[in-house]
Parts: structure tokens; C-alpha cells; sequence
């Protein structure tokens, strides 16, 4: 399967940004308890983000992979069907069909 370059571009950057977060808060004015809080906070956001994008990444999966089930039962139902044409044409050509 192909890297999704997008895809792993929004990691990096929401990695960054989490940090960038979590830097600014150590750097803040605000007691140690609080900023502890937000820190979890920064943390359990961020923790659920990536849940989300693994349930997405997750559903993408399944979504291509059913896909690709109904073509290839697609293309079976057509060669069911293309067999017998096939036949007639070399029929009406003259051909002879050893079956």
C-alpha cells in the first residue's frame, strides 16, 4: 500500500503542536497543580486524536478492501458472462471451439 504522505504530514504536525502546548504551559505563570492539569489535558487530547485516526485509518482499510471484493466479483460476473459471447464470435467466425 502506498504511504499516505497527508496523512503522515497531520502526525508530525499534531505531535508538534502537542508540544508546542505542553512547552507553553511549563513556561507559564500558573501553580504546579494546574499546570499539571493541563498538561494531562494536552495529553489525553491528543491521545484521542490519534485513537480517531486509527479508526480512521481503520475504516479506510475495510472500505478498500471491500472494494476490491465487489470488483473482482464484479469482473468474475462478467466473465461469466463474456464466455458464452466469446464462444459465438468464433462460432460466427468460423472458428472451432474445442468444448
Amino acid at each position: 500500500m502506498n504511504e499516505d504522505l497527508y496523512r503522515t504530514a497531520m502526525d508530525g504536525i499534531c505531535q508538534k503542536v502537542a508540544l508546542q502546548e505542553i512547552r507553553k504551559v511549563i513556561r507559564g505563570n500558573k501553580p504546579e497543580g494546574v499546570k499539571l492539569e493541563q498538561i494531562v489535558s494536552i495529553i489525553h487530547g491528543y491521545e484521542e486524536d490519534m485513537e480517531q485516526r486509527e479508526r480512521d485509518a481503520e475504516r479506510r482499510a475495510i472500505e478498500e478492501e471491500e472494494e476490491a471484493e465487489r470488483r473482482e466479483r464484479s469482473e468474475e460476473f462478467f466473465e461469466g458472462l463474456t464466455a458464452p459471447l466469446d464462444k459465438l464470435m468464433d462460432c460466427v467466425k468460423g472458428e472451432k471451439h474445442d468444448k
